[in-house]
Protein backbone atom coordinates (compact mmCIF):
# COMPACT_ATOMS: atom_id res chain seq x y z
CA UNK A 1 0.00 0.00 0.00
CA UNK A 2 1.44 3.46 -1.00
CA UNK A 3 1.21 5.95 1.89
CA UNK A 4 -0.20 9.57 0.71
CA UNK A 5 2.42 12.20 0.61
CA UNK A 6 1.12 13.80 3.88
CA UNK A 7 1.37 10.30 6.10
CA UNK A 8 4.96 9.85 4.89
CA UNK A 9 5.85 13.45 5.88
CA UNK A 10 4.49 12.80 9.48
CA UNK A 11 6.30 9.45 9.27
CA UNK A 12 9.52 10.25 8.29
CA UNK A 13 9.40 13.46 10.42
CA UNK A 14 8.78 11.13 13.34
CA UNK A 15 11.71 8.86 12.85
CA UNK A 16 14.30 11.65 12.30
CA UNK A 17 13.00 12.89 15.78
CA UNK A 18 13.06 9.55 17.13
CA UNK A 19 16.97 9.87 16.20
CA UNK A 20 17.66 13.14 17.19
CA UNK A 21 16.01 12.68 20.69
CA UNK A 22 17.69 9.91 22.14
CA UNK A 23 18.80 10.61 25.69
CA UNK A 24 21.52 8.03 25.77
CA UNK A 25 23.49 11.35 27.55
CA UNK A 26 20.84 12.20 29.76
CA UNK A 27 20.41 10.44 33.43
CA UNK A 28 24.37 9.97 32.81
CA UNK A 29 26.00 13.58 32.14
CA UNK A 30 26.00 14.99 35.78
CA UNK A 31 27.74 11.21 36.55
CA UNK A 32 30.07 11.40 33.77
CA UNK A 33 31.21 15.21 35.20
CA UNK A 34 31.81 14.04 38.35
CA UNK A 35 33.69 10.91 37.82
CA UNK A 36 35.87 13.15 35.00
CA UNK A 37 36.83 15.12 38.29
CA UNK A 38 34.41 17.89 38.46
CA UNK A 39 32.47 18.89 41.28
CA UNK A 40 28.90 19.71 41.09
CA UNK A 41 29.00 23.24 41.56
CA UNK A 42 31.15 23.37 38.44
CA UNK A 43 28.79 21.33 36.53
CA UNK A 44 26.18 23.23 37.46
CA UNK A 45 27.34 26.35 36.22
CA UNK A 46 27.76 25.45 32.84
CA UNK A 47 24.47 24.08 32.90
CA UNK A 48 24.33 28.14 33.88
CA UNK A 49 26.13 28.89 30.95
CA UNK A 50 24.26 26.74 28.51
CA UNK A 51 21.09 28.00 29.63
CA UNK A 52 22.58 32.33 28.80
CA UNK A 53 23.88 30.90 25.75
CA UNK A 54 20.00 29.53 24.37
CA UNK A 55 18.63 32.22 25.99
CA UNK A 56 20.66 35.04 24.11
CA UNK A 57 20.86 32.74 21.24
CA UNK A 58 17.24 32.32 20.91
CA UNK A 59 14.95 35.32 19.33
CA UNK A 60 18.01 35.77 16.53
CA UNK A 61 17.94 32.13 15.85
CA UNK A 62 14.04 31.45 15.91
CA UNK A 63 14.36 34.68 13.49
CA UNK A 64 16.77 32.65 11.05
CA UNK A 65 14.65 29.72 11.59
CA UNK A 66 11.67 31.49 9.89
CA UNK A 67 13.74 33.24 7.04
CA UNK A 68 16.13 30.42 5.84
CA UNK A 69 13.75 27.65 5.90
CA UNK A 70 12.09 24.96 8.29
CA UNK A 71 14.36 22.07 6.51
CA UNK A 72 17.32 24.08 5.83
CA UNK A 73 17.71 24.86 9.88
CA UNK A 74 16.62 20.83 10.89
CA UNK A 75 19.53 19.87 9.05
CA UNK A 76 21.63 22.46 10.98
CA UNK A 77 20.32 20.90 14.15
CA UNK A 78 21.51 17.51 13.03
CA UNK A 79 24.73 18.49 12.55
CA UNK A 80 24.94 20.57 15.66
CA UNK A 81 24.15 17.65 17.77
CA UNK A 82 26.85 15.38 16.54
CA UNK A 83 29.63 18.02 16.43
CA UNK A 84 28.16 19.02 20.71
CA UNK A 85 27.51 15.57 21.71
CA UNK A 86 30.95 13.77 20.36
CA UNK A 87 32.75 17.03 22.17
CA UNK A 88 31.14 16.12 25.41
CA UNK A 89 32.68 12.41 24.85
CA UNK A 90 36.16 13.71 24.73
CA UNK A 91 36.13 16.20 27.54
CA UNK A 92 38.97 17.27 29.14
CA UNK A 93 39.38 19.92 31.53
CA UNK A 94 37.29 22.96 32.38
CA UNK A 95 37.55 25.24 29.26
CA UNK A 96 36.22 21.77 26.90
CA UNK A 97 33.49 21.77 29.14
CA UNK A 98 32.30 25.49 28.83
CA UNK A 99 33.00 25.32 25.09
CA UNK A 100 31.06 22.64 24.29
CA UNK A 101 28.31 23.71 26.95
CA UNK A 102 27.89 26.74 24.79
CA UNK A 103 27.63 25.00 21.53
CA UNK A 104 25.16 23.06 23.21
CA UNK A 105 23.43 26.09 24.26
CA UNK A 106 23.04 26.97 20.74
CA UNK A 107 21.71 23.73 19.66
CA UNK A 108 19.29 24.41 22.45
CA UNK A 109 17.90 27.23 21.11
CA UNK A 110 17.69 26.51 16.94
CA UNK A 111 15.90 23.54 17.94
CA UNK A 112 13.32 25.27 20.35
CA UNK A 113 11.30 27.33 17.63
CA UNK A 114 12.41 25.23 14.09
CA UNK A 115 12.11 21.97 15.26
CA UNK A 116 8.15 22.24 16.52
CA UNK A 117 7.43 24.51 13.83
CA UNK A 118 8.64 22.45 11.46
CA UNK A 119 7.03 19.43 13.15
CA UNK A 120 3.56 21.56 13.44
CA UNK A 121 3.79 22.20 9.69
CA UNK A 122 4.33 19.17 8.41
CA UNK A 123 1.47 17.83 10.49
CA UNK A 124 -0.79 20.00 8.98
CA UNK A 125 -0.09 18.10 5.55
CA UNK A 126 -2.63 15.39 7.50
CA UNK A 127 -5.64 18.70 7.21
CA UNK A 128 -7.36 20.10 9.96
CA UNK A 129 -8.34 17.21 11.80
CA UNK A 130 -5.53 15.02 11.57
CA UNK A 131 -2.95 17.68 12.16
CA UNK A 132 -3.20 17.68 16.08
CA UNK A 133 -2.87 13.91 15.52
CA UNK A 134 0.64 13.88 13.64
CA UNK A 135 1.91 16.93 15.58
CA UNK A 136 1.03 14.27 18.81
CA UNK A 137 2.50 11.89 17.36
CA UNK A 138 5.85 13.24 16.34
CA UNK A 139 6.39 14.36 19.84
CA UNK A 140 5.28 10.78 21.07
CA UNK A 141 7.96 9.56 18.71
CA UNK A 142 10.61 12.03 20.55
CA UNK A 143 9.45 10.62 23.63
CA UNK A 144 9.79 6.77 22.88
CA UNK A 145 13.51 7.80 21.82
CA UNK A 146 14.17 8.64 25.04
CA UNK A 147 12.18 5.43 26.73
CA UNK A 148 14.35 3.49 24.56
CA UNK A 149 17.79 5.51 25.42
CA UNK A 150 16.87 5.40 29.03
CA UNK A 151 16.56 1.79 29.61
CA UNK A 152 19.91 1.04 28.41
CA UNK A 153 21.77 4.43 28.65
CA UNK A 154 23.32 2.66 31.94
CA UNK A 155 24.20 -0.26 30.06
CA UNK A 156 26.35 1.42 27.40
CA UNK A 157 28.24 4.01 30.38
CA UNK A 158 28.73 0.69 32.08
CA UNK A 159 30.78 -0.64 28.76
CA UNK A 160 32.63 3.11 28.18
CA UNK A 161 31.55 6.18 29.89
CA UNK A 162 31.55 7.95 26.96
CA UNK A 163 29.66 5.73 24.68
CA UNK A 164 26.28 7.30 25.51
CA UNK A 165 27.53 10.11 24.14
CA UNK A 166 28.96 9.46 20.51
CA UNK A 167 26.24 6.92 20.48
CA UNK A 168 24.13 10.43 20.14
CA UNK A 169 26.36 11.68 18.02
CA UNK A 170 26.23 9.15 15.41
CA UNK A 171 22.50 9.00 15.66
CA UNK A 172 22.51 12.56 14.45
CA UNK A 173 24.40 12.06 11.99
CA UNK A 174 22.18 9.39 11.01
CA UNK A 175 19.45 11.74 11.55
CA UNK A 176 20.31 14.30 9.39
CA UNK A 177 20.62 12.00 6.13
CA UNK A 178 17.37 10.79 6.68
CA UNK A 179 16.26 14.44 6.78
CA UNK A 180 17.60 14.87 3.28
CA UNK A 181 14.36 13.41 2.43
CA UNK A 182 11.49 15.45 4.28
CA UNK A 183 9.49 17.90 2.36
CA UNK A 184 9.72 21.61 1.53
CA UNK A 185 6.94 23.49 3.52
CA UNK A 186 6.53 26.85 1.85
CA UNK A 187 5.49 29.89 3.67
CA UNK A 188 5.24 33.46 3.36
CA UNK A 189 8.71 35.08 4.68
CA UNK A 190 8.70 38.70 6.16
CA UNK A 191 11.66 41.28 4.84
CA UNK A 192 14.57 40.92 6.98
CA UNK A 193 14.33 44.12 8.62
CA UNK A 194 13.85 44.89 12.57
CA UNK A 195 10.95 46.99 11.77
CA UNK A 196 9.04 44.20 9.96
CA UNK A 197 9.74 41.18 12.42
CA UNK A 198 8.18 43.78 15.27
CA UNK A 199 5.61 44.72 12.89
CA UNK A 200 5.06 40.91 12.07
CA UNK A 201 5.28 39.78 16.11
CA UNK A 202 2.99 42.77 17.21
CA UNK A 203 0.60 41.16 14.55
CA UNK A 204 1.05 37.44 16.20
CA UNK A 205 0.04 38.89 19.35
CA UNK A 206 -2.84 41.17 18.79
CA UNK A 207 -5.27 38.22 19.85
CA UNK A 208 -5.90 38.74 23.42
CA UNK A 209 -6.22 34.40 23.44
CA UNK A 210 -2.53 34.87 22.00
CA UNK A 211 -1.01 36.57 24.09
CA UNK A 212 -2.51 34.42 26.99
CA UNK A 213 -1.09 31.39 25.17
CA UNK A 214 2.22 33.19 25.65
CA UNK A 215 2.19 34.47 29.15
CA UNK A 216 1.02 30.42 30.45
CA UNK A 217 3.87 28.85 28.24
CA UNK A 218 6.60 31.11 29.76
CA UNK A 219 5.04 30.42 33.33
CA UNK A 220 4.49 26.96 32.66
CA UNK A 221 8.21 26.42 30.84
CA UNK A 222 10.09 27.99 33.75
CA UNK A 223 8.78 26.24 36.41
CA UNK A 224 8.46 22.98 35.23
CA UNK A 225 11.62 22.62 33.21
CA UNK A 226 14.07 24.12 36.34
CA UNK A 227 12.95 21.27 38.12
CA UNK A 228 14.27 18.71 36.04
CA UNK A 229 17.52 19.34 36.91
CA UNK A 230 17.22 18.11 40.71
CA UNK A 231 16.50 14.36 38.93
CA UNK A 232 19.96 13.04 39.33
CA UNK A 233 20.86 14.62 42.69
CA UNK A 234 17.45 12.95 44.00
CA UNK A 235 18.80 9.91 42.32
CA UNK A 236 22.40 10.53 43.44
CA UNK A 237 21.18 11.37 47.20
CA UNK A 238 19.13 7.69 46.74
CA UNK A 239 22.52 5.94 46.11
CA UNK A 240 20.63 4.51 42.78
CA UNK A 241 23.12 3.03 40.38
CA UNK A 242 23.45 4.22 36.82
CA UNK A 243 21.78 1.55 35.07
CA UNK A 244 18.65 2.10 38.18
CA UNK A 245 18.82 5.83 37.19
CA UNK A 246 18.17 4.55 33.31
CA UNK A 247 15.09 3.19 34.49
CA UNK A 248 14.13 5.63 36.11
CA UNK A 249 14.44 7.99 33.49
CA UNK A 250 12.97 5.55 31.57
CA UNK A 251 9.60 5.43 33.68
CA UNK A 252 9.20 8.70 33.26
CA UNK A 253 9.66 8.85 29.50
CA UNK A 254 7.21 6.11 29.08
CA UNK A 255 4.42 8.54 31.09
CA UNK A 256 5.37 11.29 28.55
CA UNK A 257 4.86 9.19 25.48
CA UNK A 258 1.16 8.35 26.48
CA UNK A 259 0.51 11.86 27.53
CA UNK A 260 2.23 13.57 23.93
CA UNK A 261 -0.06 11.11 21.69
CA UNK A 262 -2.96 11.33 23.70
CA UNK A 263 -3.32 15.33 23.22
CA UNK A 264 -3.43 14.92 19.62
CA UNK A 265 -6.77 13.33 20.73
CA UNK A 266 -7.61 16.15 23.25
CA UNK A 267 -11.12 18.38 22.18
CA UNK A 268 -9.29 21.48 22.12
CA UNK A 269 -12.38 23.23 23.61
CA UNK A 270 -10.84 21.29 26.73
CA UNK A 271 -6.88 22.17 26.56
CA UNK A 272 -6.90 25.14 29.13
CA UNK A 273 -8.13 22.86 31.73
CA UNK A 274 -5.37 20.37 30.43
CA UNK A 275 -2.40 22.74 30.77
CA UNK A 276 -4.17 24.03 34.37
CA UNK A 277 -4.01 20.13 35.82
CA UNK A 278 -0.69 20.01 34.36
CA UNK A 279 1.18 22.47 36.29
CA UNK A 280 -0.85 21.07 39.37
CA UNK A 281 0.30 17.71 39.07
CA UNK A 282 3.79 19.45 39.00
CA UNK A 283 3.24 21.26 41.49
CA UNK A 284 1.68 18.28 43.96
CA UNK A 285 4.31 15.89 42.55
CA UNK A 286 7.91 18.59 43.63
CA UNK A 287 5.84 18.59 47.17
CA UNK A 288 4.87 14.83 47.47
CA UNK A 289 8.84 14.41 46.26
CA UNK A 290 9.86 16.39 49.26
CA UNK A 291 7.63 14.65 51.67
CA UNK A 292 8.38 11.19 50.49
CA UNK A 293 11.51 11.05 48.35
CA UNK A 294 12.14 7.65 48.31
CA UNK A 295 9.07 7.13 46.52
CA UNK A 296 10.24 9.97 43.68
CA UNK A 297 11.87 7.22 41.21
CA UNK A 298 8.93 5.96 41.03
CA UNK A 299 5.89 7.57 41.46
CA UNK A 300 6.54 11.08 42.03
CA UNK A 301 8.90 11.87 39.37
CA UNK A 302 6.77 10.01 36.61
CA UNK A 303 3.42 12.21 37.85
CA UNK A 304 5.71 15.49 37.46
CA UNK A 305 6.43 13.79 33.89
CA UNK A 306 2.63 13.51 33.02
CA UNK A 307 1.93 17.54 34.44
CA UNK A 308 4.87 18.18 31.99
CA UNK A 309 4.23 16.10 28.89
CA UNK A 310 0.62 16.90 28.70
CA UNK A 311 0.84 20.37 29.63
CA UNK A 312 3.89 21.51 27.23
CA UNK A 313 2.55 19.23 24.26
CA UNK A 314 -0.94 21.25 24.33
CA UNK A 315 1.04 25.00 25.00
CA UNK A 316 3.03 23.97 21.76
CA UNK A 317 0.60 23.09 19.74
CA UNK A 318 -2.02 26.31 20.91
CA UNK A 319 0.81 28.45 19.98
CA UNK A 320 1.77 27.04 16.42
CA UNK A 321 -2.07 27.27 16.03
CA UNK A 322 -2.14 30.80 17.41
CA UNK A 323 0.70 32.12 14.68
CA UNK A 324 1.05 32.40 11.28
CA UNK A 325 3.87 31.12 9.62
CA UNK A 326 5.98 34.02 8.91
CA UNK A 327 7.01 34.42 12.57
CA UNK A 328 5.86 31.15 14.30
CA UNK A 329 9.49 30.16 15.02
CA UNK A 330 10.35 33.08 16.26
CA UNK A 331 7.15 33.57 18.62
CA UNK A 332 8.10 30.27 19.85
CA UNK A 333 11.81 31.34 20.18
CA UNK A 334 10.35 34.23 22.29
CA UNK A 335 8.59 32.18 25.07
CA UNK A 336 11.54 29.80 25.26
CA UNK A 337 13.55 33.00 26.00
CA UNK A 338 11.71 34.57 28.70
CA UNK A 339 11.32 31.06 30.76
CA UNK A 340 14.99 30.85 29.90
CA UNK A 341 16.13 33.86 31.66
CA UNK A 342 14.34 32.73 35.03
CA UNK A 343 15.29 29.48 34.40
CA UNK A 344 19.27 29.99 34.32
CA UNK A 345 18.77 31.81 37.35
CA UNK A 346 16.33 28.96 39.21
CA UNK A 347 18.55 25.69 37.92
CA UNK A 348 21.91 26.30 39.33
CA UNK A 349 20.20 27.80 42.24
CA UNK A 350 17.90 24.61 42.62
CA UNK A 351 21.09 22.24 42.16
CA UNK A 352 23.42 24.48 44.81
CA UNK A 353 20.61 24.38 47.15
CA UNK A 354 20.30 20.79 46.52
CA UNK A 355 24.19 20.39 47.04
CA UNK A 356 24.24 21.57 50.53
CA UNK A 357 20.89 21.21 52.08
CA UNK A 358 19.79 17.61 49.63
CA UNK A 359 17.24 17.44 46.72
CA UNK A 360 14.04 16.91 49.21
CA UNK A 361 14.26 20.40 49.96
CA UNK A 362 15.08 21.85 46.60
CA UNK A 363 12.29 19.81 45.70
CA UNK A 364 10.04 21.37 48.59
CA UNK A 365 11.29 24.70 47.98
CA UNK A 366 10.51 24.63 44.35
CA UNK A 367 6.79 23.22 45.25
CA UNK A 368 6.43 26.14 47.22
CA UNK A 369 7.13 28.39 44.56
CA UNK A 370 5.12 26.51 41.83
CA UNK A 371 1.78 27.56 44.01
CA UNK A 372 2.76 31.07 43.09
CA UNK A 373 3.13 30.10 39.17
CA UNK A 374 0.09 27.98 38.77
CA UNK A 375 -1.80 31.04 40.40
CA UNK A 376 -0.55 33.62 37.59
CA UNK A 377 -1.58 31.04 34.94
CA UNK A 378 -5.31 30.80 36.18
CA UNK A 379 -6.69 34.30 34.66
CA UNK A 380 -4.66 33.83 31.59
CA UNK A 381 -6.13 30.21 30.93
CA UNK A 382 -9.62 31.71 31.66
CA UNK A 383 -8.69 34.10 28.18
CA UNK A 384 -7.47 31.00 26.24
CA UNK A 385 -10.33 29.73 26.72
CA UNK A 386 -12.18 32.48 25.89
CA UNK A 387 -10.44 33.57 22.60
CA UNK A 388 -9.85 29.78 20.47
CA UNK A 389 -7.72 29.81 18.18
CA UNK A 390 -7.92 31.27 14.44
CA UNK A 391 -6.64 28.13 13.44
CA UNK A 392 -9.72 26.10 14.74
CA UNK A 393 -12.70 28.72 14.34
CA UNK A 394 -11.91 28.65 10.85
CA UNK A 395 -10.69 25.32 10.24
CA UNK A 396 -13.43 24.03 7.70
CA UNK A 397 -11.96 26.57 5.36
CA UNK A 398 -8.54 25.97 5.84
CA UNK A 399 -6.66 23.56 3.63
CA UNK A 400 -3.32 21.07 3.75
CA UNK A 401 -0.54 23.23 3.13
CA UNK A 402 1.21 22.16 0.32
CA UNK A 403 4.23 20.11 0.46
CA UNK A 404 7.15 20.40 -1.97
CA UNK A 405 9.47 17.46 -2.83
CA UNK A 406 6.77 14.67 -1.85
Amino acid sequence: MTLRPGRRAVGLMALTQFLLEVQFWFPLWLVFLLELGFDLTTAVIADGVFRLVSVVAEIPLGMLADRVGRKNCYLLISGLSAATFAGIAVIEDSWHLFAVWILWGLLWALNSGAATSYAFEISQTLGPRGGARGFGLIKGAAQLAALVSLISAGWFYELDPALPFWLTAVLAVVAGLLALGLPDIPHEVSRPTLRSVRHDIRGAVASPGTRAAIVVAVLFLFHAWSVRILFQPLALDLGLTPTETGWMYALVAAVAIAAAVAIGWAPPAHRPGVVGLGGGLTVAACAATWAMPAFGPVLWLPVLSLGWAAAWTTLELELAERTRPAVRATVLSIVSCAAGIGIAVARPALGIIADSAGSPAAFGLWALAGVVVVAAMAIPLLRMREHSAPARRHSSAKTAPRVLGT
